[in-house]
């Protein structure tokens, strides 16, 4: 709206005055030197401001604000924080993209004595923070010796280019030394302020030890994460500190930064858990 109505100021001012400056050699003001003169000056100062408004000033403001917020955001990061700390937070002032409603949810069943078949069912929403598209791929990694087997991984969203969807194992790929991957297609992702929602889900089992453990690694920005799980009789679940926690639900109300994790952990009941 502030733009807009920059333009039609700014637009209007230029096309009064030179209406001004074209009447005074029109219709010459005979007889009347001194008020033809005011009204080409006045013209000619309405289309010169409008001219540098239009060009020089908006260059100006643009070289101020980046000087500005250079200058200062040394004292926004800590002036004498360690230089890696200032690093850290440089970069969170960068970032573009989060992801928010994090919902993770463990099922484990009895498969034999001293196993237990894992499902994981993980929901979350893609928010682009910038004013521009930024091109994402979602992406799932796996431990090879944990033999994942991955049901499905989609994204589903009112923007078509976006939708897409895998089942099975024929698309995980080995691209590094132990570690499997599976990916969707590139997703050019709008601007959240455009109100366009990117659902990702994803759902994978495995056989896993009756006391045993996973880590729910973070690899991007993370703002609120829910854990819930499922477990027979005989079997005790634990998700660490949470905000909120009831039963077999556990509520982080925080950020995880990449790289950051919950470590989750199940055993027999009467047995400590493993560390």
């Amino acid at each position: 709206m502030h733009k807009a109505n920059f333009w039609v100021v700014t637009i209007g001012a230029m096309v009064l005055g030179s209406a001004a400056t074209v009447v005074t050699v029109v219709w010459g003001f005979y007889g009347h030197g001194v008020t033809r003169e005011l009204v080409r000056a006045f013209g000619e100062a309405l289309l010169i401001a409008g001219f540098i408004a239009v060009t020089v000033d908006q260059y100006v403001k643009r070289r101020l604000l980046w000087e500005t917020s250079h200058d200062i955001s040394k004292y926004l990061i800590g002036y004498n924080l360690p230089t890696e700390i200032q690093d850290q937070i440089r970069g969170l002032m960068a970032t573009a993209i989060i992801r928010r409603d994090f919902e993770h949810r463990y099922i484990l069943t009895h498969h034999s004595e001293d196993q237990l078949q894992l499902t994981i069912e993980t929901r979350y929403s893609i928010f682009n923070c910038s004013n521009t598209a930024k091109e994402i791929t979602p992406r799932l990694d796996f431990e090879k010796h944990e033999e994942p087997t991955v049901l499905e991984f989609r994204c589903d969203s009112a923007d078509k280019k976006a939708v897409d969807l895998r089942r099975g194992n024929q698309e995980l790929v080995e691209k590094q030394d132990g570690v499997l991957s599976i990916s969707l297609k590139k997703i050019r992702l709008q601007p959240a302020s455009k109100g366009i929602s990117y659902r990702v889900s994803c759902r994978w089992s495995r056989l896993v030890d009756t006391a045993d453990s996973d880590i729910l690694s973070f690899v991007a920005p993370t703002i609120g994460v829910t854990i819930t799980a499922e477990y027979p009789e005989g079997i005790s679940f634990v998700a660490g500190s949470a905000t909120v926690e009831t039963e077999n639900r556990w509520e982080f109300q925080t950020l995880f930064l990449e790289g950051q994790h919950i470590h989750v952990r199940w055993f027999k009941t009467g047995e400590k858990a493993s560390s």
